[in-house]
C-alpha cells in the first residue's frame, strides 16, 4: 500500500538517523577503539531505544528500565577511560552517539514495521548507498576504492541487507521489545569474537564494563517482559 504522509516521515527520519548517520559515526568511532569494547558499547542501542520510547512515544517503562540506563552508563564510563588521556578519547563518544541514533531509528521504523520489510529496506539502503558512496568519492576519489568497494558490498549485503530485512520481520511478528531482547545478545558474541581474530587482550575494564552491560541487559529484558 502507499505511504501516507507521517509514514513517509518516519522513513526519512528512519533513513537519515539509523541508515545514513549512525553508520558514519560508528565507522569513525571504530578508528579509536577496540573491537571489544565497540562491541559492549553496542548494548546502548537497547536502552537508548527504550528510553527515547518512554520519553516521546508514551512508552512505559519502570525502575528496571532506569537501573539498566546506570549500568550501562558507569559501563560506558569505564570504557571510555584512557589511563592519562581522560575520557571519550577513544572514539567511544561516536559509538554512542551512533546507539543513540539507531535508538531513535529503531522507534521510527517500529511506526512503519507493517509496511514490506523488503521494500523498506531496499528504499533506506538505495538512499544511504547512494549518499555514503558520493560522499567517499568526494573525499578520497575513485582510485584506490574499487576494492574497497567490492569488499564492503559483500559485508553490506549481509550485515545491512539481509540483517534489516530479518530485523523488520522481527518487529512485525514478535514485537519491538521481543526482537530487542534476541537482539541485545549481538554484542557479547562480538566482544567475544574480537579477542582471537584481532587479537585484543582480556582487560580488567573490559571485564567489569561487560558485567555492568550483561546486568543492563538482564533489567531492561526483564522490564520488556514486564511490559509484554
Amino acid at each position: 500500500s502507499r505511504m501516507n504522509r507521517s509514514e513517509r516521515l518516519y522513513l526519512a527520519g528512519s533513513t537519515l538517523t539509523g541508515a545514513i548517520l549512525a553508520p558514519i559515526l560508528l565507522m569513525v568511532g571504530l578508528k579509536w577503539t577496540a573491537g571489544s569494547d565497540a562491541s559492549l558499547l553496542l548494548n546502548l542501542e537497547g536502552v537508548m531505544t527504550a528510553v527515547i520510547a518512554v520519553a516521546f512515544f508514551h512508552d512505559r517503562g519502570g525502575r528496571r528500565l532506569w537501573l539498566a540506563l546506570a549500568a550501562m552508563t558507569v559501563a560506558t564510563t569505564v570504557l571510555s577511560y584512557a589511563p592519562g588521556g581522560g575520557f571519550g578519547g577513544n572514539g567511544a563518544v561516536l559509538i554512542v552517539l551512533s546507539m543513540l541514533c539507531w535508538g531513535i531509528d529503531n522507534n521510527f521504523m517500529q511506526r512503519i514495521s507493517h509496511l514490506d520489510p523488503v521494500k523498506l529496506s531496499t528504499i533506506r539502503s538505495g538512499i544511504a548507498a547512494t549518499f555514503s558512496l558520493t560522499l567517499a568519492l568526494i573525499l578520497y576519489g575513485g582510485h584506490d576504492l574499487t576494492a574497497a568497494i567490492a569488499y564492503a558490498m559483500i559485508i553490506g549485503a549481509v550485515s545491512y541487507g539481509l540483517s534489516n530485512v530479518l530485523f523488520f520481520v522481527g518487529l512485525k511478528h514478535l514485537g519491538s521489545s521481543r526482537t530487542g531482547t534476541v537482539f541485545s545478545v549481538g554484542p557479547y558474541a562480538a566482544a567475544m569474537a574480537a579477542i582471537p581474530i584481532l587479537g585484543e587482550p582480556v582487560t580488567v575494564q573490559l571485564v567489569i564494563a561487560g558485567l555492568l552491560m550483561a546486568a543492563g541487559t538482564i533489567l531492561l529484558t526483564r522490564e520488556r517482559a514486564d511490559r509484554n
